[in-house]
């Protein structure tokens, strides 16, 4: 047996970190702007749009709660909380879709760099640093 599937098998086995490490911060500080950003515009759609529409109005409660859960999430994991790790990957996750319905339905380069940046931040907190660090 290897020593990388030696060491993927005792992955549970192994104790959290004490310290934060800077893939936690850079993924926290990223989830704390962009989903600070992404409340501020959901906000605006209210202020701005007539919610005449059933369907309108689930988009823009959804608007705000994907973001506010983003941007919860990266508080999570700056404190190191399993809770919000699971937070900001749903939060990442429905991003990551939505970015994927841009790039298909209009808005080709809004959906490609959506799709790179949550792509890449789900896989920053897949990392082995954040999960040890966001330990229950």
């Amino acid at each position: 047996m290897t020593p990388r599937l030696e060491r993927y098998q005792n992955r549970f086995e192994r104790e959290p970190l004490d310290y934060r490490p800077s893939s936690a911060t850079t993924a926290a500080v990223l989830l704390v702007i962009i989903g600070s950003l992404g409340v501020v515009l959901g906000m605006s759609m209210v202020s701005n749009a007539s919610l005449a529409g059933s369907w309108l109005l689930v988009l823009v409660l959804a608007a705000i709660g994907v973001p506010a859960t983003e941007a919860i999430g990266g508080i999570g994991v700056w404190q190191g909380r399993r809770w919000g790790r699971w937070m900001a990957l749903f939060g990442c996750g429905a991003n990551l879709l939505a970015s994927a319905v841009f790039l298909f339905n209009g808005a080709p380069l809004m959906g490609l760099i959506g799709c790179a940046l949550y792509l890449g931040l789900c896989l920053q907190l897949c990392l082995d640093s954040i999960i040890r660090w966001c330990h229950p």
